[in-house]
């Protein structure tokens, strides 16, 4: 009797036990096939075909174009020169020079909106420059068409350039300046954000990066692309138009700890022929995406 109620019991437990898994089975694969499906209707922005229009350019004026690798340094002495650099700047009282050389007019943002920097016009509006100090790291920002390889500092040190990839003639005037780089004999850490091409493909930049040969240790590229991992490749904001006179808004009276209201937002000017026209259409069409995310559309 004993010995029967001992099995009766296992056998209880053994199919109890059985249960949960197959159940917890079940909850966990209809979640994962939903999230699979819903994620499979998005369209693939690289695929979509867009024609380009020549008139159209995401932010103001670009720049006339000025005309046409360094050592490989392995990734594990590139990833421990970084942190030695990171510590350096936190620690150190030393001052640290970076320049700033805008060559797209999305530089105009991070200068005035996001680092808050002052701008004076010289030279009749050919070269624009400001400098500011945050803690130990002055910033010193040149932008225009004077701004050319030959009349930037040629004892630099530390780079961002603000290039422009979003077409082939764009490209090829951001190889030259990527390709002038080699004659800065000085230069240590250089960064690059770039505005790049709206179905994703920028492989053109790979080969300028440390770990192929090439001077740029970081990118931060405008629009999504495959190659983003948060260590070589980062996101960066497209921003606002400069040229609207959109005000600037004061950091301190942001409340970055509240919760927010919606998912996301898309507010932006539709121009012809470019991908926010299928984005817009995206958020407009699907139930879900239009209740969680917040859109305001300005035609041109």
């Amino acid at each position: 009797m004993k010995l029967s109620l001992k099995r009766f019991v296992v056998a209880c437990i053994a199919i109890y036990l059985g249960i949960t898994c197959y159940t917890a089975y079940n909850l966990i694969q209809k979640k994962y096939v939903k999230t699979g499906a819903a994620r499979d209707k998005l369209p693939d922005l690289r695929r979509i075909k867009i024609k380009d229009d020549d008139d159209w350019n995401p932010w103001g004026e670009e720049f006339v174009k000025e005309g046409p690798k360094l050592p490989v340094v392995k990734l594990g002495q590139h990833d421990l020169h970084r942190n030695v650099l990171l510590r350096e700047t936190k620690d150190s009282s030393k001052t640290f020079n970076v320049e700033i050389w805008g060559k797209a007019a999305i530089g105009l943002y991070l200068w005035q909106h996001i680092l808050d920097g002052p701008l004076e016009s010289r030279m009749g509006g050919v070269w624009s420059y400001g400098s500011k100090q945050i803690d130990n790291i002055k910033f010193t920002f040149r932008t225009g068409s004077g701004v050319i390889p030959e009349k930037v500092p040629e004892n630099t040190e530390n780079l961002i350039l603000i290039l422009n990839g979003r077409e082939p003639l764009k490209i090829q005037f951001a190889q030259s300046w990527l390709d002038s780089l080699a004659q800065f004999a000085f230069l240590k850490n250089v960064a690059v954000i770039l505005l790049g091409n709206e179905q994703c493909n920028n492989d053109w930049v790979k080969k300028y990066m440390v770990k192929n040969g090439g001077p740029i240790k970081f990118v931060f590229l405008v629009y999504d692309s495959p190659e983003v991992d948060d260590w070589n490749f980062y996101q960066w904001p497209l921003g606002v138009a400069t040229y609207r006179q959109f005000p600037k808004v004061n950091q301190d009276s942001l409340k970055i700890n509240a919760r927010r209201h919606y998912t996301c937002n898309f507010l932006a000017t539709i121009y012809k022929n470019s991908s926010r026209q299928q984005l817009f259409h995206i958020l407009e069409e699907k139930k879900d995406l239009k209740t969680s995310c917040l859109t305001k559309a300005r035609y041109e």
